[in-house]
């Protein structure tokens, strides 16, 4: 038996048509780049993660050339306004004139002891602990204690000094002793003319001995000319920095503030994605701190090529602020991190977000036209954007319509 045939009636043309031409629309829609979308009212989650910098407030204080130095205070130790960081030796002294020094005090010493009678419970005590502190020195040096030796020759020192003051007060000197004590006056002035005490006048803060080379070009007074090769350089670990210290002088110490530092990394100058001038962030650091830290964002610095400049890297840096306790991050220089913020307010279509000049931007329909809008991103991931105006004198408000870039 024959299949019977089903009569296709003009219903059927007439819905496969209608889908013909509303294919025909979106095909149009789609090539010609347009589309478009509402602003609304919502919230996104943000998280840019980075290799970057540490910049840190800090003074960095020179000395003259010098033959030797003695430091009085120890790597990270904080100090005061008018702490004596180190004594400094100037070019073209010669060992020999600490050495008549010593040799002197030891003259008298040994003087001092012969011409006291009986037993000295004062300065027996502080012979024992001299001969100790001497002891931990000799174990510290062979690598048998742990402890600091700058720290035990501190020690040291002052206990040296309250024996020789004990001493000048618990014997009379004879013209022997007293010839030696001008003896020493005299090498003691003499010395004073080979060197030099560095005294703290720069507040108060945590000292650094030590230098990476980048020093003079990221500081917290050189925020605004830090460029995008300076920090890609460094990342990818190229010291590419050259000292501008005069041939006269050299750097001695670095007098860094605790509680006062910077973060500062790069984005595309095509990514809308970048920090929000006074804007708040949350930021983790990879491999050197469990702790989440909060920060201010500073005007990011947009760097695109000219003719003039064709050989320049584009890009975008961004600096965050950080008023908090430095920590680890007192000789540590380029790091990794992730910088996190959720955001209210209003939210668009991520791919509504466009770049026109280095600068975010959004475009808003209105009627037949169609204007340009910059636009700060709070916040964006995949899906969506949360924007601001950059300009005071241009409004975006929930509801209004806006096409793609």
């Amino acid at each position: 038996m024959a299949k019977r045939r089903r009569r296709v009636n003009a219903r059927f043309f007439l819905i496969l048509g209608g889908l013909a031409v509303l294919l025909l629309i979106v095909t149009i829609v789609v090539l010609s780049g347009g589309g478009g979308d509402t602003i609304e009212f919502g919230s996104v989650e943000t998280s840019i993660q980075s290799a970057g910098v540490i910049i840190r407030d800090e003074t960095i204080v020179s000395t003259e050339k010098y033959e030797k130095i003695n430091f009085n205070v120890i790597e990270g130790q904080a100090v005061a306004d008018q702490t004596l960081i180190a004594t400094v030796f100037k070019r073209g002294y010669q060992d020999e004139s600490m050495i008549a020094l010593l040799n002197l005090q030891k003259e008298i010493l040994s003087y001092q002891r012969r011409k006291l009678t009986g037993s000295d419970p004062t300065l027996e005590d502080l012979d024992t602990r001299i001969t100790a502190v001497e002891a931990l020195v000799r174990d510290t040096a062979r690598g048998d204690s742990d402890q600091d030796v700058l720290t035990l020759e501190q020690q040291l020192k002052s206990l040296q000094s309250e024996r020789i003051a004990y001493l000048r007060g618990a014997v009379s000197p004879d013209s022997q002793l007293q010839s030696l004590y001008n003896q020493l006056q005299d090498q003691e002035n003499s010395m004073k003319n080979w060197t030099r005490d560095i005294v703290n006048t720069a507040g108060n803060g945590i000292v650094s001995f030590y230098f990476d080379g980048y020093e003079q070009v990221l500081s917290s007074t050189k925020l605004n000319t830090i460029n995008v090769s300076l920090i890609s350089s460094l990342v990818r670990g190229n010291n590419t920095t050259s000292t501008t210290e005069s041939s006269s002088e050299q750097m001695l110490y670095r007098l860094i503030s605790p509680n006062h530092w910077y973060f500062a990394f790069t984005t595309k100058i095509d990514s809308p994605m970048r920090l929000c001038a006074g804007e708040e962030y949350y930021v983790t650091f990879d491999d050197y701190s469990d702790a989440i830290y909060l920060a201010t964002a500073r005007e990011p610095i947009v760097f695109q090529k000219s003719d003039a400049e064709s050989t320049a890297t584009e890009g975008v840096v961004n600096i965050l602020e950080f008023n908090v306790d430095i920590g680890s991050f007192l000789g540590i220089r380029m790091v990794n991190a992730t910088v996190s913020k959720a955001a209210q307010g209003l939210m668009v279509d991520a791919e509504m977000v466009g770049t026109k000049d280095g600068i975010p931007c959004v475009y808003v329909e209105s009627g037949t036209s169609v204007s340009r809008v910059q636009v700060d991103v709070l916040a964006m991931d995949e899906k969506s954007a949360v924007i601001c105006p950059r300009n005071e004198n241009e409004a975006l408000v929930s509801g209004q319509k806006l096409v793609r870039p």
